[in-house]
C-alpha cells in the first residue's frame, strides 16, 4: 500500500510540473504574439507610401506602382516637421 502512495505522489508531482510548464508557455505564446502585433505595426508604420503629395527631391526615392502611377515613398523622419530643410 506504501508503495502505491508513493506513486500517487510521484503522479501529482508531475501533473504540477506539467501544469506549470504549460502555464509558462502560454504567457510566452501570449508575449509572443504581442511582441510580433507591434513588430508588424511597426513595420507598417515604416513602409507607409503617400501618393499625390509634393514632397522635396532629397526625402523622396520615385517609384511606380502597378497600375503605372507615380508613388513617392517619404521618410516617417521628414513627415514631423515638413517646412525643414534637407
Amino acid at each position: 500500500m506504501l508503495k502505491l502512495q508513493d506513486v500517487t505522489e510521484w503522479f501529482d508531482i508531475a501533473i504540477a510540473q506539467v501544469t506549470s510548464r504549460v502555464e509558462h508557455m502560454d504567457k510566452e505564446r501570449t508575449d509572443f504574439r504581442d511582441d510580433l502585433s507591434y513588430l508588424k505595426a511597426q513595420s507598417m508604420r515604416n513602409n507607409l507610401i503617400f501618393t499625390g503629395v509634393p514632397a522635396k527631391q532629397c526625402d523622396r526615392k520615385r517609384n511606380t506602382g502597378s497600375n503605372g502611377e507615380k508613388a513617392t515613398r517619404i521618410s516617417p523622419h521628414s513627415i514631423k516637421n515638413p517646412k525643414g530643410s534637407c
